[in-house]
């Protein structure tokens, strides 16, 4: 076995095996300790040795923590997932008290219209590397910062990717690859608003999700489509579950676009040895 890093040592064994796509129930794991720099980059170089892809997936995880934050890394090659989260954004989940419930949610990339969708309609075809990383590229471009919802209901906000919450996100496209990074400070003091409720040696719901389609929107728009989609058009590469192509059907049936990514994780933070 070839030698990982001491920061991440033991984050290979608990990864695995613990993601499927939607509809999963939380698995509990372990998270490990951190003890050395975690840059927050989209590159998730610190993390090459220290993540799995659970058989069957092309998904792969790391979790580590120290006393002030929650360190997340994750990646995927499956381009079904990346068009989820480039037409319809991506929001990490955090349940301080350990459960599964939207009690606190960052989100990063942002999609706020329906540009990403008609971008899928017109790049239906298996899209090359290349057009990912176009289309990647420019949802990056418009993203302004990182939108928060919760911990009350109904709470929304954002933060710049540049704050002084301790909040850091980033996102990369490498090699057909993407990879998504984040540091959620744990919380310090009471007025601290957007922190996980948590310390070292407690458990946290972590949830992991794409974005969904605005169904009621959608329909809305009427037989012509979606701003501006062709009648039949479909969205490559969203398969809906039992296979076929996704996308908007030529009966006039709804669309049928993939079950998004959720996939929930009971966390055990790490404390220090």
């Amino acid at each position: 076995m070839s030698p990982i890093p001491r920061i991440l040592s033991h984050v290979t064994y608990l990864v695995a095996g613990i993601l499927v796509l939607s509809g999963c129930k939380a698995t509990r794991v372990d998270s490990a300790w951190r003890d050395q720099v975690i840059a927050i980059d989209g590159q998730d170089q610190e993390w090459l040795n220290a993540q799995i892809i659970p058989e069957g997936q092309r998904i792969a995880l790391g979790i580590a923590n120290d006393d002030t934050a929650l360190f997340i890394s994750l990646r995927t090659a499956d381009h079904a997932v990346i068009r989820q989260v480039l037409s319809f954004g991506f929001t990490v989940w955090i349940d301080s008290r350990g459960g599964t419930r939207e009690r606190l949610g960052f989100r990063y990339p942002v999609v706020e219209d329906m540009r990403g969708m008609r971008e899928a309609v017109r790049n239906r075809r298996m899209m090359s590397d290349e057009d990912m990383d176009h289309w990647f590229n420019a949802v990056l471009a418009n993203q302004f910062g990182i939108e928060i919802e919760g911990p009350g209901k109904g709470d929304l906000a954002r933060l710049p990717l540049q704050n002084e919450n301790g909040l850091e996100i980033a996102a990369g496209y490498h090699q057909g690859q993407f990879v998504y990074e984040a540091r959620i400070p744990f919380q310090q003091s009471p007025d601290q608003e957007f922190a996980i409720r948590a310390r070292p040696g407690r458990t946290v719901g972590i949830g992991f999700q794409t974005g969904r389609p605005d169904m009621s929107a959608m329909r809305g728009r009427g037989s012509g489509g979606m701003g501006g989609m062709p009648p039949g058009g479909g969205i490559g590469g969203l398969r809906p579950p039992g296979g076929g192509m996704g996308g908007m059907r030529g009966d006039g049936m709804r669309p049928q676009i993939q079950a998004s990514l959720e996939v929930w994780l009971k966390v055990a933070l790490a404390e220090k040895k």
